[in-house]
């Protein structure tokens, strides 16, 4: 039976950690009004789905999920996104130390309508396998299976300082994906329970941290280290905690675009009825010029509409692409 991974020291990882807490730091001083958080929030809950989901092969693009109705799924790949948003909200609302039921509960909510064997722990040993065929774990059985369940909830439910809880929250996930309790979905409920885990963490902002995009970048290093059977897993943590930071630093920018999508939703509504107009021509294009815009307004003499063109660049709602005959213009991001 593999044993939990070895305990490793916070100062192993001072410089990352610093790092962290920086962000931390920036993140909970950044101006944001009720909306404001309210729709990082529902970005990030959507990001940390879509990406989970993704990682097991769902094609999903994030403006699909945005756009898609989740209410009454049809399709495979947006029920995998529904449920998985399902699950997050779920463990959002628990505040009770998580016990064996509660991981039953977020499987038959991840894998509902999606597997018969929803909600239930796995009956016999299985293997997992690379992408060549080749078993790279023999998982263990329903016994052992259970034992290790016991393990990894004492772990999982310590109260600890936000490093050492940074540090047991990668071991946690790890040991979890060893256990392998379920036939399938796995992966997806070893991050949903992973979440919880890090919205727990006092250190951390009260945003959940799109970690699972991270892993879904670097799918490739995520997977060599959870088939690694070692109770060593330094270099694990360390890559987990690269990924804390980066998903800070990821909604950082998502907040600062968020503000800026705002700032520009407050000028373009303070527009000119013809220049409004104009500005969602420039937005259906890649690019255009001045004569295919022209075009659109026969009654009104060019050099209005170059008028109206060029207040559009100076209030930065439009970019201005070349000199002289070559220019062109583009809606900016």
């Amino acid at each position: 039976m593999l044993q939990f991974p070895k305990n490793i020291p916070d100062q192993n990882f001072q410089k990352t950690l610093a790092l962290i807490e920086s962000l931390t730091t920036t993140c909970q001083y950044l101006p944001l009004s009720r909306r404001e958080k309210e729709k990082i929030i529902h970005l990030e809950t959507l990001k940390s789905s879509l990406f989970s989901a993704r990682i097991e092969g769902n094609k999903l693009t994030l403006i699909q999920a945005s756009r898609a109705n989740l209410q009454n799924p049809q399709k495979k790949s947006k029920l995998e996104l529904s449920n998985l948003l399902k699950a997050q909200r779920l463990l959002a609302r628990h505040s009770q130390p998580l016990e064996k039921k509660d991981i039953l509960q977020i499987h038959q909510t991840v894998m509902a309508n999606l597997a018969s064997t929803a909600g239930k722990f796995r009956r016999e040993s299985s293997a997992i396998f690379d992408g060549l065929g080749n078993i790279v774990y023999l998982t263990p059985d329903p016994n052992e299976m259970q034992t290790m369940l016991a393990v990894l909830l004492k772990k999982f439910n310590l109260s600890l300082t936000w490093r050492k809880a940074l540090i047991n929250s990668a071991l946690c996930h790890y040991y979890f994906e060893k256990i392998h309790p379920f036939v399938d979905g796995n992966g997806r409920v070893g991050r949903i329970l992973l979440k919880y885990q890090l919205l727990n963490i006092d250190l951390l902002p009260d945003l959940p941290l799109p970690i699972e995009e991270y892993f879904d970048q670097h799918r490739s290093d995520y997977y060599f280290f959870l088939e690694k059977n070692t109770t060593n897993l330094e270099k694990f943590v360390e890559f987990f905690l690269q990924g804390i930071a980066w998903s800070l630093k990821k909604v950082l920018t998502d907040v600062k675009n968020l503000k800026q999508t705002s700032n520009q939703q407050t000028q373009t509504a303070n527009l000119l009825p013809r220049r409004a107009e104009i500005f969602h021509i420039i937005q259906d294009h890649p690019y255009i010029n001045l004569d295919s815009i022209a075009r659109r307004f026969p009654t009104i003499p060019k050099r209005t509409i170059a008028y109206d063109v060029n207040q559009l660049v100076k209030k930065k709602l439009i970019n201005k692409h070349g000199k002289t005959r070559g220019v062109c213009y583009s809606a900016r991001e």
